[in-house]
């Protein structure tokens, strides 16, 4: 009862928690379910040191009726934001409880396949119409959502669950049937969004040149954030009128989760994981049942939204990912013998390795808290109190951009412009970004250094050529420094680019750089 309980508020909060602040609300599942996970092993470890007797899969039924309660809630409710019944956390649309669309569908996908282990475990007419029920309000949460990733995820899943469990895999007719079908369905989706699908394509493009760099071992832990906005700005120099100029935006994640261990770890890490993929398929291969085909299914659908999109970055996923890897391997069979003596001392050292974890969490739980209140404080009033706290918290966050870039912004809008220099330089060698260029610029003008600050405008420019304001800063560099011809070249730059989106901000820039040079002519 006790793990059941763990396990259903692990579920829940992996999917519902939200903190509303300007600091931890993207982590703040994460550090819930991590939390609770820690919970769940030593409960487990403990429960097995007293009974000895160990059931590895006695969960597996309750377990999937939790996660397809929890689905179907989190279901209801982004068709609930849909309709305007229930508030939007996020201006993007239908999201539930996170951050955009992508969590919310990934989320839904990954515990979609508990709907299938249901309607085929029990034979309750009521439970089977209530996974058919959940099954359809899942797959229009997803739709309604937007999320083209996952509409093609639960496509897969449902391909798969089919072709593992009927006999249609067997013929003949099928076998370029399937594959015709989706691919027609990606064409689809493709067009559906074509902006945002050649936009991946840039981020594709721009990647694939950060592999060829360092092809074997990556660039290590954080590599892409610390490079792939580089690499897109040296992109925009050599093709300063590419098409993807309109579609170019500050960049993050790759958009493809393989891609992104190719980028961190190289083709090391990619070899890993895929001789875990083989390991978990031979796995399947020795007892295929309703379990292990639940456990394929679920990866299935993890690994086709990891084609598209970010999915690891939620914990549900996680959590859904970790639940298939035990079933796989539980129900290989594999025989493994343990002694009594040795189970009791891998459960002891499991239960005093998950309170050194949890008590390292909570300690970084506690940093963000006093982080959270540090920022809601600043954005009050900037006191020397504020300041000294940012300095205490630095040491311990050192290594979290987000922290290094709030600090650098207090300084700049305190007037320590040196100091919030220093901030930026550290944040701009673990992180580029477009933002952290336009304050270290802004920085470097409030220093009168103005060919620096003219080097991280130009930057940011080709970072994302779209935008006017770093055409903006650096038309006002050259007027301070004299250089007319310059600032009437970017002012000119200024007045042909495109607008993506209109705003007050972008028609000021336009008129700024009309001004310009209707009172400057040469």
């Amino acid at each position: 009862m006790y793990l059941k309980s763990l396990l259903f508020l692990l579920c829940a909060v992996s999917l519902f928690l939200h903190i509303d602040s300007p600091v931890i609300a993207i982590e703040d599942k994460w550090y819930a379910s991590i939390i609770l996970l820690l919970l769940f092993l030593m409960v487990n470890s403990a429960w097995c040191i007293r009974t000895i007797s160990w059931k590895p899969n006695k969960l597996i039924s309750g377990f999937c009726i939790i996660v397809s309660i929890c689905c179907f809630i989190l279901a209801i409710y982004g068709i609930l934001q849909y309709a305007h019944i229930l508030p939007a956390h996020s201006p993007l649309g239908i999201t539930g409880n996170f951050d955009n669309p992508a969590g919310y569908a990934a989320s839904l996908c990954a515990g979609f396949q508990s709907l299938f282990y249901i309607y085929t475990h029990y034979r309750s007419k009521l439970i089977k119409q209530y996974s058919i029920l959940a099954g359809l309000c899942i797959i229009s949460a997803i739709t309604l959502s937007g999320s083209r990733t996952g509409i093609f995820s639960i496509t897969i899943m449902c391909a798969c669950w089919l072709l593992l469990n009927t006999k249609i895999r067997f013929r003949p007719r099928y076998r370029l049937l399937f594959p015709a079908l989706l691919l027609i369905l990606l064409t689809v989706l493709y067009f559906y969004k074509k902006d945002s699908a050649d936009g991946r394509l840039l981020i594709w493009q721009c990647t694939g040149q950060m592999i060829k760099d360092k092809p074997f071992f990556g660039h290590g832990d954080g590599g892409f954030l610390a490079g792939y906005m580089n690499y897109q700005a040296i992109y925009f120099a050599q093709h300063p009128d590419s098409t993807y100029v309109l579609l170019a935006d500050n960049i993050k994640h790759p958009f493809n989760e393989y891609l992104l261990i190719l980028v961190n770890y190289g083709m090391v890490g990619l070899l890993i994981i895929l001789v875990l993929a083989f390991f978990l398929w031979k796995c399947y291969k020795q007892n295929p049942c309703l379990e292990t085909n639940t456990a394929l299914v679920c990866l299935a659908g993890i690994a086709t939204f990891a084609c598209f999109s970010y999915p690891l970055s939620y914990p549900f996923v996680w959590i859904m990912m970790l639940f298939s890897f035990y079933i796989l391997i539980s129900y290989a069979g594999y025989p493994i013998k343990i002694s009594p003596h040795l189970r009791k001392v891998t459960h002891i050292l499991t239960i005093c390795l998950s309170l050194i974890v949890l008590t390292y969490t909570t300690r970084h739980i506690l940093y963000k808290i006093t982080w959270s209140q540090t920022a809601k404080e600043a954005l009050i009033e900037q006191t020397d109190v504020t300041f000294a706290r940012y300095q205490q918290l630095l040491p311990a966050l050192r290594n979290n951009h987000l922290f290094l870039y709030n600090y650098a912004a207090e300084l700049n809008c305190g007037g320590l412009y040196e100091h919030s220099r220093q901030i930026a330089e550290k944040c701009n060698a673990i992180w580029a970004d477009y933002e952290l260029q336009l304050l270290m610029g802004d920085n470097c003008i409030n220093s009168m250094l103005y060919e620096e600050a003219e080097t991280h405008f130009k930057l940011a420019s080709n970072m994302c050529p779209v935008r006017l304001m770093p055409l903006y800063e650096l038309m006002k560099i050259y007027q301070l420094n004299g250089q007319e011809d310059k600032a009437r070249n970017v002012a000119r730059r200024m007045i042909k680019k495109p607008i993506k989106v209109h705003s007050p901000k972008v028609l000021f820039y336009k008129k700024e750089a009309e001004k310009y040079l209707s009172e400057h002519i040469p």
